[in-house]
This record gives structure tokens, C-alpha cells and sequence, in this order.
């Protein structure tokens, strides 16, 4: 997909390859805003609870067999114009999901809203914030032979 391309960072990394995602993200945020303020309830709505529970094997349909269809082409038109609808398409199914948590009562809200999930995330910032501050002795350090125990 990314055959004569120097860099696919150009797509991924570029604040403006972004933009469509983060204009539908404050879109979104704003009808989130507006439903709660007139007492959306998620629950009454069976086309939500449809949506909200088919929004992952959307997403991971999606990222399947889109993935397939776009290893086949290699001009840099069509990958801007996949990689634009790509993150459209898994945002709005990241969308229903989230917004679905939130709104719908259900057994994914239950399993998501479990109180034994609060000590693994604590947890996990801590070992995020160690194993930061390991990486930047290891690639901050200006020789290359081996002086720690963190060398293999």
C-alpha cells in the first residue's frame, strides 16, 4: 500500500491527515452534549442498543476486510482517500460504542463499569511512568557499550 512512498508517517503522524477525524470528534461531542441536555435515554431506542452492540464487530470487520481491499492498490491518491475514509468509518464505530456505554444499560456498561478494574489501572499508570523513564535511560545514553543491567 505504501510501495514508493518515503515515509508512511506522512499519513498517520500529520496533523492535517487528522483533521476530518477531529472535526467529526467536536461534531460528535456537540450532539453528545445537545442529546443529553433534551434526557436522551439510550435504552429506549432499539436502533442505538442495535448500533451500540454491533459497533465493534463493525470496526473489526471493517479494518479486515478494508485492510484486504486496500493492500491491492498502490497509488498515493487512493490510499489519502482510504486512509480519510478509514478513520471516518472506525471513529464513528468507536462512537456508537462509547456512546452506547455511556447511554445504554447493558452487560458491556456492567463489565466496563466493574470495580475491580480501578487497581489494574492504577497499576498500569505506574508501570506505564516506569518503564517511560527505562526507555529514556536506555536511549538517552551517549555510548554503545554495555554499563547496566538493562543491556542484553
Amino acid at each position: 500500500m505504501f510501495n514508493g512512498v518515503e515515509s508512511f508517517s506522512h499519513f498517520y503522524i500529520s496533523t492535517w491527515a487528522a483533521l476530518p477525524t477531529c472535526f467529526m470528534g467536536l461534531f460528535m461531542g456537540h450532539l453528545h452534549f445537545e442529546l443529553q441536555e433534551k434526557g436522551f435515554k439510550g435504552n429506549d431506542h432499539k436502533w442505538f442498543v442495535f448500533l451500540h452492540y454491533i459497533s465493534v464487530p463493525i470496526a473489526v470487520l471493517w479494518q479486515i476486510k478494508a485492510g484486504m481491499y486496500a493492500t491491492k492498490h498502490t497509488s498515493l491518491e487512493f490510499t489519502a482517500s482510504f486512509i480519510a475514509i478509514d478513520r471516518l468509518v472506525y471513529f464513528a464505530s468507536a462512537f456508537f460504542f462509547i456512546f452506547g456505554l455511556i447511554n445504554v444499560d447493558g452487560p458491556l456498561k456492567r463489565f466496563f463499569g466493574w470495580e475491580g478494574w480501578q487497581p489494574l489501572a492504577r497499576m498500569s499508570l505506574a508501570v506505564m511512568l516506569l518503564h517511560w523513564i527505562i526507555n529514556m535511560v536506555i536511549a538517552a545514553r551517549p555510548n554503545i557499550y554495555g554499563t547496566s543491567t538493562f543491556d542484553t
